[in-house]
């Protein structure tokens, strides 16, 4: 057995439960499933751990989160979010790619993400404007985009600084190929 880990420790990934359950890309059994196995897997484990895996909607998961969850500038938890947009949404009918386009704006967060990131998703919401009325460019254009956050998982939340690292390279490299 191990010991629990600590609420401050786990702020990131909590902010990424938070928005991904307000956004519908994180469902509450997972929250709760994770809650559980490090319940089971420490000694003593943390209290709030314990009201986490007893919530039965999502309202409550949100309100315990939001007790633990302050407002944060990390680009990261837009990242995170990104990728489980990328890995837990198919993009391959016109609702579908409606959707994940709106659900992109809607973790579009200026102040945090680089301006190329910015662009590109102010791209996306002007879809009407920018893609023709199949949405074949943009399912491309999304999926292409998309795939950068893919390294970012729930389960390697201990690595997410190095791995935006690794993205940040990514997106350097792609706003290049852009440019050239």
């Amino acid at each position: 057995m191990t010991s629990s880990p600590q609420v401050q420790d786990l702020k990131l990934l909590l902010s990424v439960f938070r928005e991904g359950l307000i956004q519908g890309v994180i469902s509450k059994e997972e929250i709760v499933a994770w809650a559980d196995q490090l319940i089971e897997e420490a000694d003593e484990p943390d209290y709030f751990l314990m009201e986490l895996a007893l919530c039965n909607d999502v309202n409550c998961l949100v309100e315990l989160l939001d007790k633990h969850v302050i407002p944060t500038a990390n680009p990261i938890r837009d990242r995170v979010l990104l990728a489980l947009v990328y890995q837990r949404l198919p993009i391959d009918e016109v609702k579908e790619v409606e959707r994940v386009a709106n659900l992109v704006d809607n973790i579009l967060s200026a102040k945090k993400l680089t301006d190329f990131e910015n662009s590109s998703i102010y791209t996306f919401d002007d879809y009407y404007v920018h893609y023709p009325p199949e949405f074949r460019e943009l399912k491309v254009e999304l999926k292409n985009f998309l795939t950068i956050y893919n390294p970012f998982t729930l389960q390697n939340y201990t690595h997410w600084v190095n791995i935006n690292e690794q993205v940040l390279e990514l997106l350097k490299e792609k706003e290049s190929q852009i440019r050239s």
